[in-house]
């Protein structure tokens, strides 16, 4: 995603974020640079994003792991990106169309469920570093794969 993709945040009404977009933005990863724009480019362009609630247990998961405790209130108050983000629980409905898209895309149930909040929260872009994404297309639904 380059800096027009990332300019043409604001032709869209509603912006879905996949874990590894929040992850790479976080660790300053180089190799995904335009990662940690997005989330500079969101308060200017004031467009509503949305993120499973999957995202804080993947992005938080090697914190753990490491003993670093203290860092997780650091990566939730990211996530909510100053009350910019709202976090979507998982429900039937998204639950279901997870399935349905696991099964059609063969695609693991993480992909599976980012995708599925993204469709039945009407977003109309969903961002993510997953390769794997670039096989799907949805007639309402941009996936850009940085």
């Amino acid at each position: 995603m380059g800096s027009r993709q990332l300019k043409s945040l604001s032709h869209h009404q509603r912006v879905a974020i996949d874990t590894n977009i929040f992850i790479y933005a976080l660790e300053n990863n180089l190799n995904f640079p335009d990662a940690g724009e997005i989330f500079r480019q969101l308060p200017k362009t004031k467009i509503p994003a949305i993120a499973s609630v999957l995202v804080i247990a993947e992005a938080v998961t090697k914190l753990y792991e490491l003993g670093d405790e203290a860092d997780v209130r650091e990566y939730l108050n990211f996530i909510k990106g100053g009350g910019l983000i709202k976090l979507i629980n998982i429900n039937q409905q998204i639950a279901l169309k997870a399935a349905e898209f696991r099964a059609r895309y063969s695609i693991k149930m993480p992909d599976a469920l980012h995708l599925a909040t993204a469709v039945t929260n009407k977003c109309q872009l969903l961002i993510t570093a997953d390769k794997r994404f670039g096989k799907i297309s949805l007639p309402d639904l941009e996936i850009v794969v940085l």
